[in-house]
């Protein structure tokens, strides 16, 4: 059972990476045109964020599917192949799973809506609540984080969040 879950991530992680050269190839040069963010010749354009996103998302899902990749390996070696006993479905897990799938899409609805400040005042508690997290200072970074979010994107790339 191991084994197929360190397959699966394996998967995951290459079909992320393929998702981000994708975007980073073809997506975001058809989509979005290149404006300089000053009047002068810079280095910084409408696509820098965007490929940086891309590019890092595209690293971390390769660095995740190598090192599963790895564990793979060492089970390989270290497992016999036995008769594996099915196992029960735990229905509380998977229904809280479906609400957090649910709640990610409200998210992406609400923020179409209200744009981020709102949804993300919302949403992002409500996950911790569902996931069971009752630490306080989960919650305090999840506002500071968004502080920051905000922060950069009102002042620093002068990209208004606020609709």
């Amino acid at each position: 059972m191991e084994k197929k879950r360190i397959c699966k991530e394996i998967y995951v992680g290459l079909a992320i990476f393929a998702l981000s050269l994708f975007i980073a190839f073809i997506l975001i040069p058809n989509q979005i045109a290149v404006r300089s963010a000053s009047s002068e010749s810079s280095s910084i354009t409408t696509r820098t964020f965007p490929l940086l996103a891309t590019g890092l998302i595209g690293f971390s899902a390769l660095i995740h599917s190598i090192s599963y990749f790895f564990k793979y390996l060492k089970i390989k070696k270290t497992e016999e192949e036995s008769e594996s006993v099915p196992t029960k479905v735990n229905m509380r897990g998977e229904i809280k799973a479906l609400l957090v799938f649910g709640l990610f899409l409200l998210y992406g609805i609400l923020f179409d809506i209200f744009g981020f400040v709102i949804s993300s005042l919302l949403v992002p508690p409500l996950v911790l609540f569902l996931l069971g997290s009752r630490n306080k200072y989960h919650y305090i970074s999840i506002y500071v984080f968004n502080i920051l979010i905000f922060l950069i994107f009102q002042f620093l790339l002068n990209i208004p969040l606020i609709r």
